[in-house]
């Protein structure tokens, strides 16, 4: 009879992860194949090295709702089990009555849901908010970023997203935002572009590796002035979204 040592196990344990990591990092170029070419390898398996950790936190440690989770990162941000847009993610998380293949189903059932309904069955209501995003470009007219500024600008974006949160969520993430905002000096445009990352690419894109230009553009600032990297901010957002616009629009055809 073998007896394995704990260090053995431990050992066994970590390639086990790598090699599970290293399955999912090969299955995301067909799941999420824009943020796989915009992320590049290495990022992308940082985050899918996070979201297995993360996953296992709450006792995801099957192979299906461990994949499931990292899967709803791509489709919801990293950080979407803290999400106040997404309270339903969070409370079947941490439903521990419940076994993680049940929570696992629960939860696909719910993303699912979700997705139809704010993405749209072939991303339509997406591209629509993308499309009013570049056409209209509502954070040049957002100095101010009052708190109803910008909660009126994510009805105008993005009306069922808004209609999914409830106003309560939606001031929730603007009481961050704007915090997040006047912590970094980046002024009213600054405040408005904060909520409005945090609104589409999850309330965590400051520190999301999915979305590292972010976090990047707001950390090298050579100028030392903040409204420069509001600036940079600004610009370099514009173009993700009108090529990710431009993505979406040629499924289409």
């Amino acid at each position: 009879m073998i007896t394995l040592r704990a260090a053995q196990m431990a050992e066994l344990d970590r390639i086990f992860v790598l090699r599970f990591v290293e399955e999912i990092v090969q299955h995301i170029p067909h799941y999420a194949p824009r943020l796989y070419q915009i992320v590049g390898e290495a990022g992308i398996r940082e985050a899918v090295r996070d979201g297995v950790q993360r996953a296992a936190s709450y006792g995801f440690t099957n192979r299906g709702p461990s994949r499931l989770f990292v899967e709803m990162q791509f489709s919801l941000g990293t950080a979407f089990d803290t999400d106040p847009l997404l309270p339903w993610a969070s409370e079947l998380l941490h439903d521990r009555a419940a076994g993680q293949m049940l929570r696992a189903t629960r939860l696909h059932q719910c993303v699912t849901a979700y997705l139809d309904d704010v993405t749209g069955p072939r991303g339509e209501h997406a591209l629509a908010a993308l499309r009013a995003l570049t056409a209209a470009d509502p954070l040049r007219q957002l100095s101010s970023g009052t708190r109803d500024s910008i909660l009126s600008a994510f009805w105008l974006v993005h009306p069922r997203k808004a209609r999914a949160a409830g106003e309560a969520a939606l001031l929730h993430l603007i009481r961050a935002g704007c915090g997040e905002a006047d912590r970094l000096s980046l002024g009213g445009i600054g405040r408005a572009l904060i909520c409005c990352l945090m609104f589409g690419f999850g309330h965590g894109v400051l520190h999301d590796p999915l979305y590292a230009w972010v976090g990047n553009t707001l950390r090298h600032n050579t100028t030392g002035d903040p409204s420069v990297r509001a600036e940079r901010l600004y610009r370099k957002t514009m173009l993700y979204v009108a090529r990710v616009r431009d993505y979406f629009a040629s499924d289409e055809m």
